[in-house]
């Protein structure tokens, strides 16, 4: 049994499509905007500012907030508005995103386990069970045919699950599941995460030392 030091969970789109996940484009967007302000007509015609970058990176947050509490096609219609009016932004997938050869380098170094995160990044407790399973063994079967070894664990994305999508996941072959802020230390499938934000060095420091509530 692979007995791993460190974990990393990957969403298989980027490593397909190399395109930019819904929140990385939402906060290239807002990072690289020219204007102090941005109306949005898909979220109920709200304003957003942009003035700072502070208020750029309080801005993304708030819309990526929203866009995962929603399904999809209503998530993509509000990340469309968003690049329309603020432009597509700095971020590039390859400089974001593993390469396939990369991942494989990756699952090959000692005490590295890789898992998945799903294909898309969805908001699971939204999906059929359909679009659930497809999620959850879809991405297991990618990730296991690129690392070369069964894939075995799963991160939901979103910090979105419930027992529907803990059964499911138990279901599609998976030995544990990871959860965040609403994690359980006793439970397999809803094990206790940070996850990690935007942060400086001395916000990252800080949320990692086990002292944040």
């Amino acid at each position: 049994m692979r007995v791993p030091d460190i974990a990393f969970y990957i969403t298989v789109q980027p490593l397909e499509q190399r395109e930019l996940l819904w929140f990385d484009q939402v906060y290239s967007s807002f990072v690289g905007a020219t204007v102090p302000e941005v109306t949005l007509r898909t979220i109920e015609n709200r304003r957003f500012m942009l003035d700072t970058m502070a208020h750029r990176r309080l801005s993304a947050n708030t819309v990526c907030g929203i866009l995962a509490q929603v399904e999809d096609p209503l998530r993509r219609e509000i990340v469309a508005e968003v690049v329309n009016k603020l432009g597509p932004g700095p971020f590039k997938p390859k400089e974001l995103y593993l390469s396939r050869s990369e991942l494989e380098e990756l699952a090959s170094q000692p005490g590295v386990e890789i898992g998945s995160h799903t294909l898309s990044h969805p908001n699971l407790t939204l999906l059929s069970d359909s679009k659930l399973r497809a999620e959850l063994e879809e991405s297991r079967s990618i990730l296991s045919q690129i690392v070369g070894y069964e894939i075995r664990h799963l991160s939901y994305p979103n910090n979105a699950w419930d027992e529907r999508v803990a059964d499911m996941a138990k279901a599609c072959g998976y030995s544990s599941a990871t959860a965040t802020a609403r994690g359980r230390q006793a439970d397999l499938f809803a094990l206790p995460r940070t996850n990690l934000g935007w942060w400086d060095d001395a916000e990252f420091s800080v949320r990692t030392s086990g002292l944040w509530p």
